[in-house]
Parts: C-alpha cells; sequence; structure tokens
C-alpha cells in the first residue's frame, strides 16, 4: 500500500484525521442491517489507529472485533486507545492470512491506496476468502473527479495549536491519475519539538472497473451508493466519493 504513517500516528485522533472513519463506520453497519445483515465477527482493513474499531466498542459493543494494518505505529496506537482490546493483526492487507469466518468487512480510506489492480484483485480475494457466504464487504473510494478535487487543495493546514501542527501539501498527477498527499507534522511532548512527515499516494480507479474486479473475485455488489448513502446509478458529474456494499457469493 502507498503510504507511511508513523509520523502520523501519534496524532492522527487528534488532528480529526480520523473523524470521517468513524462517521462512514456507523452508516455502513446501519445500512447493512436495514438489508437484513446479520453477524458479530467485524473485520477493519487498514485499521490504522483504530478509528472504525472504536466506534464499534463504543456503539455496538457486543461484536467481535478484528483490525489489520501493515504499520506498528499505529496498531501501537490503536492499542492504546481502544478499551476492549480487538484482535490486532500487523500484516499486509495484500497476504491476509488467518482471519476467516467474517460477517462483515469494512475497508475505509483504504482501497484508493492500493497501487495497482493487480494488487486491488490479490486484496479482493483475501477479503472474499475471508468472509461467509452471503456476508458483506463494504468500502468508500474517491472518484478520479475527487482524488483531483483534492490535489488541487494545494497547501492546507490540518491542525495549528500550541503543541502540535499538521500541514499537508497535495498535488494530482492527471498523467499517473494519482494524488499524492504529504504531512508535515511539528509535535511538542513536554520541552520537546520533533517534526516529522509522511506521504500518502492515492490512486484514481474507475468505478465501473472496481464493480468488475469484484464480481471476478466472488462478490455480487449489492449496491453504489452516494456519498448521502443512498442508492447510486453510476457516478455524475460532481460524484467525490462512492460507497461499495458487495456480498460474497
Amino acid at each position: 500500500m502507498a503510504g507511511d504513517y508513523t509520523a502520523l500516528a501519534p496524532i492522527y485522533t487528534r488532528s480529526g484525521l480520523t473523524n470521517y472513519s468513524q462517521f462512514v463506520a456507523g452508516k455502513l453497519h446501519d445500512y447493512a442491517q436495514a438489508h437484513e445483515w446479520m453477524g458479530r465477527r467485524i473485520l477493519d482493513i487498514g485499521c490504522g489507529s483504530g478509528a472504525v474499531l472504536s466506534w464499534f466498542e463504543q456503539n455496538r459493543p457486543r461484536l467481535q472485533l478484528i483490525g489489520v494494518d501493515n504499520n506498528p505505529a499505529m496498531l501501537n496506537q490503536a492499542r492504546s486507545e481502544l478499551n476492549n482490546n480487538p484482535k490486532l493483526i500487523e500484516q499486509d492487507i495484500k497476504e491476509l492470512t488467518g482471519v476467516n469466518e467474517v460477517d462483515l468487512a469494512l475497508a475505509i480510506n483504504v482501497i484508493n491506496e492500493i497501487d495497482t489492480v493487480r494488487e486491488l484483485t490479490e486484496v479482493f480475494s483475501r477479503i472474499n476468502e475471508a468472509l461467509t457466504s452471503g456476508k458483506i464487504f463494504a468500502f468508500d473510494l474517491h472518484t478520479i473527479e475527487g482524488l483531483a478535487k483534492i490535489g488541487n487543495q494545494g497547501d492546507l493546514s490540518i491542525i495549528n495549536e500550541p503543541d502540535l501542527a499538521v500541514f499537508s501539501q497535495n498535488d494530482y498527477d492527471f498523467e499517473r491519475q494519482a494524488c499524492t498527499v504529504e504531512y508535515t507534522v511539528f509535535h511538542q511532548v513536554e520541552d520537546v519539538w520533533s517534526r516529522g512527515e509522511a506521504t500518502r499516494i492515492l490512486k484514481a480507479y474507475p468505478v465501473q472497473a472496481i464493480a468488475t474486479l469484484l464480481r471476478r473475485n466472488g462478490f455480487e455488489v449489492m449496491a453504489l451508493l452516494g456519498e448521502n448513502f443512498l442508492p447510486l446509478s453510476i457516478p455524475t458529474p460532481g460524484t467525490l466519493r462512492v460507497f461499495f456494499v458487495a456480498i460474497k457469493k
């Protein structure tokens, strides 16, 4: 996956970078339940500092939670922030093993970080193996237009407080169809200031190509949702992000 979150891990939650993931987790879970989904085992793919798992801890405490991420710093942060100690696995999601009989797999702010169609195929295949038949895989995807808009934002201030400042520099490469977000972090702990850097590279994929890959890897696309979580037949101009809800056949 394209991205190094080590410098962001200690301040990821405080900077508000987890807010959207928690919001989406609740919406996708509620959507699944409204469409007759039932289950107990939840897999958070690319769990990072545990924002999605935290939402389930707070709102659905009886569920069994599993988080997978390949960044040890983010997993350590998740362990420090989560209360009920979900099972956390340090693993590349392209090589996901040892997880099975999952009832709901979520990947929020993850799919655009996968570099190639070949790697996407590996990820979808591994997730299919982890899921129980008839259960749901749900995830979000920045559209090509959405990533271009992020890239065109240029320089941003994420947070600027007396002991913490985080800035991002955003750029979209139309030839590569990829958005690069470079973070610079200034963080004071006690009397010592540190400076860190982190980079995310978000790859743009056509929505129809993702739907085709899902079908080729044992899924049926149950729904494509817009940013308002209402059904969307095809993305129209101005659609910046979509949500897939797919069922393992």
